[in-house]
């Protein structure tokens, strides 16, 4: 098995209290639970008594469960002094307990220097029904000069002890979305020795892509402590991070913030520290990731049509028509018009318009960014037409936006130079920080919903996202679509899966996994080491391939079907309808638990699990790889070992088998029998593939 879910020698079981066969799922402990509470408690304590972060070293004393530091878990420099010295000569007003949304217990905590104008907010929420606390720094100029600089804002700030010097803590993590053959796989990194290098991570360079949040790694990782415990962290902003874990004699210090800059607030003006998300976890690696996948399914992923999100089936005509990703000013109500009965008939229910519907002059697609005036001479009637033909056969209408962006001589930049900010190549970026910019441009996406009818946003483009006021006022336009229009959806990309973290998945649907498209075997990995941390459903991934092989990769994502050309004679539309009403059946079980079936690796075998508790029932992709020199070879044989199903249970367990050619057994063919869970966990699955690329889908259910 993977390091994510090993566990080693001598450590304590704290799960004791669940049967070993749901150990790594996302079902909650007692002890977990008391274990959250008693930090918020000593936390909040703390901050009320006039104590300060925790000192060099922890003790017993300075720390909850003997673990974890009980000081404020964040901190800064504010002129040149540390943050224990500032608050010392602050005036704190602690606000009552409340409650929000989930019944969820809230606290408000403020440090104001009636002297010198400087005001720090803490907002703190506990979950009631996760063993998980997010937090919330803000910081604010209330005098009537500039303020001394700010440094070092680092919204988690944390110490931790263990009991067993000399022993590594593991952090694991995944790579971000930015266009590279490891998007979104899964990594393991040692905490080693006393006096080794810290493990750093964060966006990149701003200088390189002005701080997008997921380009180079992920906003969530879990921090394994020797004993068998750890946390799981979120991060939340919308731009530019960095977080570093470094090993101390028998402490963890782990703090994560923006990189290395000084803020000098101005009066009035505001700055937003980046939104944290801790699950506390003990027991087994894996158990912390299906807690934090379940936390953000339900507390975070926004619903569709009032119910929990359950991924769309969708359609981009940039991809899904003349090839990948190149069909965009060529796109018109002519075009578009005659894709709407082949995507019906596969069972697509949601179609996006890409980028050039706008106005780009005798350009292309880029020289239009900015306008967001629709192009008359493509869209004569509006989009009203298109509309209407993709809801009278049950599908909806989606746009395309560059928010950030302006390229070129536009109304705008004309009109209102001061809204535009010189950015990069790709163009020049508008200042979302300000109300009128936000407003022209929602004024824009308001007509395109009134008086065309679209029903979906998709979100592209990224830029000043360094600029945290920028940053906040695109998360205020975003949250401004979905109040004015309700019910819309909201689809992520940023130049690929570089936009996501706590802020953006508490607003999309789903997210781009990347603008590397077409590798199937790449695919499968990034989903892999997507699922880790992010529930099931949320990552999209553009279909190329109709056969099982390639569709079914897809399977743990959110479908996208990108099958060039629909409407050739040699479309195979039955099949591709077949796959598409496969995964209609099994996609409510992504929300559930996910267990790695094999390390994520190029081997010759990849395969992964998704089990709903609440349903005893679950699903198993496994695929044969091809077997060119680039790949290890394998055997036509796999064993799979399945988890978190209850040992006494008896299941119905359906194979269905699909590859680009599998013998005679034709795509989604199926054969059932019934097993118990202790012969499938135990001995597990034998799945036989005697010909690659193939794929078997396993689907089970408690009878």
């Amino acid at each position: 098995m993977p390091e994510e879910t090993m566990v080693r020698p001598g450590l304590a079981d704290f799960a004791g209290a669940l049967p070993e066969y749901l150990r790594e799922s996302s079902v909650v402990t007692e002890a977990e639970m008391r274990l959250a509470g008693a930090w918020v408690e000593a936390v909040l304590a703390a901050a009320a008594a006039g104590q300060r972060p925790a000192a060099e070293s922890l003790t017993d004393a300075a720390s909850v469960g003997g673990w974890l530091g009980a000081g404020l878990p964040f901190s800064f420099r504010y002129g040149g002094e540390d943050m224990a010295g500032v608050l010392a000569r602050m005036v704190l007003t602690v606000g009552p307990e409340t409650t929000g949304e989930s019944g969820d217990a809230q606290w408000d905590l403020a440090w104001a220097d009636p002297a010198g104008g400087l005001r720090v907010t803490w907002h703190v929420r506990r979950t009631r029904a996760f063993p998980a606390v997010e937090w919330l720094v803000e910081f604010e100029n209330t005098g009537s000069t500039d303020l001394a600089p700010l440094e070092e804002v680092r919204s988690l700030a944390l110490r931790l002890a263990h009991g067993q010097f000399g022993q590594p803590a593991y952090l694991h993590g995944a790579y971000g979305g930015g266009c590279r053959a490891n998007d979104m796989w899964p990594f393991v990194r040692t905490l080693g020795d006393p006096g080794s290098d810290p493990v750093v991570l964060g966006s990149p360079t701003v200088s390189a892509t002005n701080g997008l949040p997921s380009s180079d790694y992920l906003p969530f990782c879990n921090l394994e402590m020797p004993e068998g415990r750890g946390l799981m962290i979120g991060l939340g902003s919308g731009g530019e991070w960095q977080a570093s874990f470094a090993s101390r004699s028998a402490q963890i210090e782990a703090w994560a913030g923006f990189r290395p800059r000084a803020f000098t607030l101005r009066p009035g003006q505001r700055l937003r520290g980046h939104r944290v998300l801790l699950v506390l976890w003990q027991g087994r690696p894996l158990h912390g990731h299906n807690l934090l996948r379940r936390l953000l399914y339900e507390r975070y992923v926004p619903p569709i049509d009032g119910k929990p999100q359950v991924p769309w089936v969708t359609a981009n005509v940039a991809f899904a028509y003349h090839g990948k990703g190149m069909f965009l000013e060529q796109a018109t109500e002519e075009n578009v018009l005659p894709l709407v009965e082949p995507f019906a008939a596969i069972g697509v229910e949601q179609v996006t318009i890409d980028a050039g519907w706008y106005e780009t002059g005798a350009g292309s697609w880029p020289d239009g960014i900015g306008s967001w005036e629709l192009a008359s001479g493509k869209y004569p009637r509006g989009l009203r037409p298109v509309a209407a033909r993709l809801n009278a056969a049950g599908m909806r209408l989606g746009v395309w936006f560059a928010s950030e962006m302006v390229v070129g001589d536009k109304a705008v930049r004309r009109e209102h130079p001061d809204w535009v900010e010189t950015c990069n190549e790709w163009g020049d970026g508008l200042r979302m920080e300000l109300p009128g910019a936000r407003e022209w441009f929602l004024s824009k996406v308001d007509r395109l919903v009134r008086e065309g009818g679209m029903q979906l946003y998709r979100q592209d483009g990224g830029s000043r996202r360094a600029n945290v006021e920028h940053t906040t006022g695109l998360l205020v336009m975003f949250d401004a679509i979905r109040a004015r229009h309700p019910g819309i959806l909201m689809e992520g990309c940023c130049g690929g899966g570089r936009s996501i973290d706590l802020e953006t998945l508490a607003r999309f649907h789903w997210h781009q996994k990347s603008d590397r498209w077409g590798y199937t075997e790449e695919d499968q990995g990034g989903l892999y080491g997507a699922n880790l941390y992010l529930p099931g459903g949320t990552i999209q991934v553009f279909t190329y391939g109709s056969d099982a092989y390639t569709m079914w990769s897809s399977f743990a994502g959110q479908l996208c079907v990108s099958h060039p050309d629909p409407l050739s004679p040699t479309y195979p539309r039955s099949e591709v309808a077949a796959h598409v009403a496969l995964y209609k059946q099994v996609r409510h079980l992504l929300s559930g638990d996910f267990y790695p079936l094999t390390p994520c690796t190029f081997d010759a075998w990849i395969g992964y699990q998704f089990h709903r508790p609440d349903l005893d029932a679950g699903m198993a992709l496994v695929f044969r790889r091809p077997d060119p020199a680039s790949l290890l070879p394998g055997t036509a044989r796999m064993i799979a070992c399945l988890r978190g199903l209850d040992p006494s249970g008896r299941y119905e367990v359906t194979l269905h088998r699909g590859g680009a050619e599998i013998g005679g057994e034709g795509a989604g063919a199926a054969a059932a029998c019934e097993m118990t869970g202790q012969v499938l966990a135990q001995e597990g699955l034998a799945v036989a593939i005697d010909q690659a690329p193939a794929a078997v889908l396993v689907t089970y259910r408690r009878v």
